[in-house]
């Protein structure tokens, strides 16, 4: 339901308004206070465990508050069809960060820190795109989708090219390209005789997948 896109017919106007204005379809806003408040409690419940500085958990507390602002607003107040969605798209976006956050401390904190060997890849999540490498690599090893976008003058000098390689169909609908200009390549850290065994595959301009 996190994911659920608002149609005309869930704007329920207030009869005689001459605004315009009018709330979400009751059941709706039921069903997204049930969820706010099964994570919330969640949350609750895991923050004392967390310890040291409030800092830790400062991220909770800002997405649990949007939550809970956008979710009243949501149930009581009277806005315009546009403002209400508006509001409902806030809401999923706080509650999918507390959840994001929720799901890192539960399980991908101990899983990143711990990771010495490459775990499959879990498809069941929505993974992750970014430039730095090393983060790109941590993910990697503990199984989470990552792609990684690198340009040209981000690549070391004194790297070294084992192969040259094609993209692979590891994700059905993934767009991979290889522009003009560039190249696939396996990177690794040198090996005592200066080649570079097999390693994560990245695009110099667009990656394709860890």
């Amino acid at each position: 339901m996190i994911w659920y896109d608002m149609t005309d017919a869930d704007f329920v106007r207030k009869p005689g308004s001459v605004a315009n204005v009018g709330r979400l379809w009751p059941d709706l806003v039921k069903v997204f206070l049930d969820m706010r408040i099964a994570l919330s409690k969640k949350i609750d419940d895991l923050i004392p465990h967390l310890g040291g500085h409030p800092d830790n958990f400062r991220d909770f507390c800002y997405a649990q508050q949007g939550m809970l602002i956008t979710s009243i607003v949501l149930e009581v107040g009277l806005q315009t069809k546009l403002m209400t969605l508006f509001t409902l798209t806030g809401f999923q976006c706080f509650y999918l960060k507390s959840l994001a956050f929720y799901d890192f401390h539960t399980k991908w904190k101990d899983v990143l820190s711990s990771a010495s060997q490459k775990r499959p890849a879990d498809t069941l999540i929505v993974g992750a795109v970014m430039c730095h490498l090393h983060v790109a690599q941590m993910f990697c090893m503990a199984g989470v989708p990552v792609w990684l976008f690198r340009a040209p003058y981000q690549i070391a000098s004194d790297i070294k090219i084992a192969s040259v390689v094609t993209t692979t169909n590891d994700f059905d609908g993934l767009v991979k390209d290889i522009f003009p200009n560039t190249a696939c390549i396996m990177c690794s850290p040198p090996s005592p005789k200066g080649i570079s065994g097999h390693a994560n595959r990245f695009n110099l301009d667009r990656a394709f997948g860890l």
